[in-house]
């Protein structure tokens, strides 16, 4: 028998940070690589605030995921420097 695969175990397997929000910007979904570019383990930011964790000056001067979520335009390639949890 087949052990089927959770959407965590998905998201864990993928090379790129992935997160979820809901719609008051709380993270749903972190995935392990998100864990290593923000130094924040899957515990630690579920439920916070995305700006909270990601700590980015993009949070303030225009997120990107708010602008693609109100507009509905898929935005890609944008350059960011996150701080990690230790900064």
């Amino acid at each position: 028998m087949k052990k089927s695969l959770s959407l965590q175990n998905v998201l864990d397997s993928v090379a790129m940070g992935i997160f979820a929000v809901d719609g008051d910007w709380c993270i749903t979904l972190f995935n392990k690589e998100a864990e290593k570019i923000t130094g924040f383990k899957q515990k630690e930011a579920l439920g916070r605030k995305c700006y909270e964790i990601f700590r980015t000056d993009l949070c303030i001067k225009g997120c990107y995921l708010r602008e693609a979520v109100k507009t509905g335009k898929t935005i890609v390639k944008v350059r960011n420097k996150i701080l990690n949890s230790s900064s």
